[in-house]
């Protein structure tokens, strides 16, 4: 690691008490993380250096180029989890889009040159092109390694399921994240 790089985990949420100014922020996979997605812009902005640059990563939903798979109505048990999962978290105040809004957010705070850059992650391995198949196979355990993380608090505390419940819908969702004839991707 180069003597000039130091990582710094802390509560983002927080109020940031840090006496330097950064060169690079980097959030990854915190759609859902922040009740005040324009406060943390906003205080990433005010803590780099000129120059210095934010990074986020996130992902903004599900979605499909095909008919194997819709969100609205929900056309299998992963469509369904997406959604209560998204729904639960807005009952929270999170906001599992956020992503959607970051450019923006950015640009009020005061970033400039602000560029987005737009993936698709295949769910699992369905797609023909190596690459995407490669993805699709690194994609399909994050996904599987999250579903309860993401779905059992939020299901259970907001929307009142039981554990039961939830463990039902997630046997249907991995059943559907190991069909490669479902042709979902993750819109990063």
């Amino acid at each position: 690691m180069p003597p000039n790089l130091k990582f710094v985990i802390d509560d983002a949420e927080d109020e940031w008490l840090f006496s330097e100014k950064f060169d690079l922020i980097h959030a990854r996979m915190m759609v859902g993380s922040f009740l005040d997605w324009p406060q943390f812009l906003t205080r990433a902005y005010e803590q780099l250096a000129p120059g210095g640059y934010l990074e986020l990563q996130d992902v903004s939903g599900l979605a499909c180029d095909d008919d194997t798979f819709t969100m609205d109505p929900p056309s299998c048990p992963l469509a369904e989890w997406w959604s209560l999962v998204t729904q639960a978290f807005g009952k929270m105040g999170r906001d599992m889009e956020a992503a959607s809004q970051h450019k923006a957010r950015m640009e009020e705070a005061g970033f400039v040159d602000v560029t987005v850059i737009n993936f698709k992650w295949p769910v699992n391995m369905w797609p023909r092109d190596s690459r995407l198949k490669k993805i699709g196979m690194w994609s399909k355990e994050n996904t599987l390694d999250a579903l309860e993380a993401l779905a059992m608090a939020p299901l259970t505390r907001v929307l009142e399921w039981t554990p039961e419940e939830v463990h039902m819908l997630l046997q249907g969702v991995r059943t559907n994240i190991e069909n490669e004839r479902i042709h979902a991707y993750w819109n990063m």
